[in-house]
């Protein structure tokens, strides 16, 4: 099948309301945990601006927009990663807001450098960066994200640094041990090489 030429307004590609509360209804044990822990570790991020949410408020505000429709579920993407991203929305904007009332300059972050930088509990984001290297390293997130979609822990690992939790906060956070985290950095690090070759 080739790409069709859908329509600007094709309706057809987005769920209803009825289908989005099917689908929530449906998510399997293992989803609910992974949205759980992720909005829990997006919500330990929030915590250091001084925002007293927790990953459940994340969670259900998620929610809510799914089921307002503000944010169409679009029925190419499964419904888990879609809500994930509501997640990572509503915290990010909770964080803008808030770095915004603190008077701290919202850093565009060029997440991967994080990744290639050597010491992974050291988490220093790279001078604010020109837009091309924002855009390239915006592209080559996308890519790990992907290449990594199924390593639960590689995946919680690349939520906690870009909400600028240092290595330590994420261990606890996800109570691994050392062992585990810096095996999962290590994955991550090989992975990200390999995309760069």
């Amino acid at each position: 099948m080739g790409m069709g030429q859908k329509s600007p307004g094709a309706v057809e590609t987005y769920a209803s309301r009825a289908e989005i509360e099917a689908a929530i209804e449906g998510l399997s044990a293992a989803d609910t945990e992974r949205l759980k822990r992720t909005a829990d570790l997006r919500a330990a991020g929030l915590k250091g601006l001084g925002l007293g949410v927790c990953g459940d408020d994340l969670l259900q505000r998620a929610m809510e927009l799914a089921l307002k429709g503000n944010r169409h579920w679009p029925k190419g993407v499964r419904f888990v990663t879609y809500l994930l991203q509501l997640v990572r929305n509503v915290a990010g904007h909770l964080a803008r807001d808030a770095k915004s009332r603190l008077g701290v300059p919202v850093q565009e972050q060029a997440e991967v450098e994080v990744v290639m930088s050597g010491d992974p509990d050291c988490l220093v984001p790279a001078a604010i960066p020109d837009p091309e290297r924002l855009a390239a390293a915006r592209e080559t997130t996308g890519r790990i994200k992907k290449k990594f979609a199924k390593d639960e822990t590689v995946s919680l690992i690349i939520e906690g640094w870009e909400t600028e939790m240092t290595g330590p906060d994420i261990k606890r956070e996800l109570e691994l041990s050392q062992n585990d985290y810096e095996t999962a950095v290590t994955r991550l690090r090989r992975g990200a090489r390999s995309l760069e070759e």
